[in-house]
């Protein structure tokens, strides 16, 4: 369902006609192999997860566990990341032999740091998304501590040579998170040529969970270059409860990509994919979203309104790219 027929319906009355007719049934699993990451980044939600859910590896056969259920259940879109950086799991090249033998089609998120080491593993995925922000050295190692810009653009590199020889490859990604300092038209010439799509997305502030409630935090590191927004406090729409189950590495499931403690109590993948995704927890969360008395979700960072004039700042930006690029934006900001 688009949000503009969500728009036009009423929020809570669309979803409400979506589910009168069946319970919702996930389409897709987020399966967080690893809880490392060799990053830091200063807009990361990472920064203010508990140290013991900062570590720490999926074990293989909870991994072919789940693999069994989405099986079972008719699941077939797999994404491998949620909190951490995936090709950290001394199994990776493993995991995607698995999840590709079973025909999974799989998405895959990496800061690229690693992607020397897995060229072959990541040339079987079907979505290949780098997590770069940066046109240059200077601002790439600003977003991205401590990363160090060479390795990361000459993996980069590396990678686009390999797949222009190759007949199967993954489609090649970014989701560009803008602030007030990101130079477009440089962030474009530098890294386009490797990249097939640049999904814009405003930087928003890290959703933690504390206190029963999800909350947005701004990291004074960038408060002058985070863009100003609003707060919505009508028609709050997610699909994460309703159609994406969130497994951590060590299988509890958190309820969505923002929900980096996965102290939810939601329950466990092992008590089956169909148990889990009618928890109780996931059933209230659901019913805040229909009658539209949202608790917990309220005070995500999803649910930031960026300022028209910011909208028409980077649509401008964009109309000023030439065709070559400009083809390759996708507008994931919401009019």
């Amino acid at each position: 369902m688009t949000k503009k027929l969500a728009k036009w319906i009423g929020y809570g009355n669309a979803l409400k006609i979506k589910y009168f007719f069946q319970k919702p049934k996930p389409k897709e699993i987020i399966i967080d192999i690893c809880a490392a990451c060799n990053a830091s980044c200063p807009f990361c939600p990472r920064l203010y997860m508990p140290e013991e859910r900062s570590k720490g590896y999926m074990d293989m056969d909870l991994f072919r566990f789940i693999l069994s259920e989405a099986k079972r259940e008719g699941i077939k879109n797999i994404r491998l990341y949620s909190t951490a950086e995936p090709t950290l799991h001394p199994k990776f090249d493993e995991i995607i032999d698995l999840l590709k033998k079973d025909d999974f089609f799989v998405s895959v998120s990496t800061n690229a740091s690693m992607l020397d080491k897995h060229i072959e593993s990541l040339m079987k995925v079907d979505i290949l998304q780098y997590s770069i922000e940066g046109w240059d050295k200077e601002s790439y190692e600003r977003y991205r501590v401590p990363l160090k810009f060479d390795k990361v653009y000459n993996n980069i590199k590396k990678f686009h040579s390999e797949k222009i020889k190759r007949e199967r490859y993954p489609k090649v990604v970014t989701n560009l998170l803008l602030t007030k300092k990101t130079d477009l038209k440089r962030y474009m010439e530098l890294w386009g040529e490797y990249i097939d799509t640049v999904k814009l997305n405003f930087m928003l502030e890290a959703t933690v969970y504390q206190d029963g409630k999800f909350l947005s935090r701004k990291n004074e590191i960038l408060k002058d270059e985070y863009y100003s927004f609003g707060k919505q406090t009508r028609n709050f729409l997610c699909t994460y409860p309703f159609n994406i189950l969130t497994v951590a590495y060590d299988g509890k499931i958190a309820l969505c990509c923002n929900d980096f403690s996965a102290s939810m109590n939601i329950g466990h993948i092992k008590e089956g994919v169909s148990s889990v995704f009618q928890s109780p927890v996931l059933q209230k969360i659901r019913n805040e979203f229909l009658t539209q008395q949202l608790e917990k979700c309220k005070g995500c960072a999803f649910f930031s309104l960026p300022e028209k004039k910011d909208i028409w700042a980077v649509q401008n930006s964009v109309g000023e790219l030439d065709e070559c690029y400009r083809r390759k934006i996708s507008w994931e900001i919401d009019f």
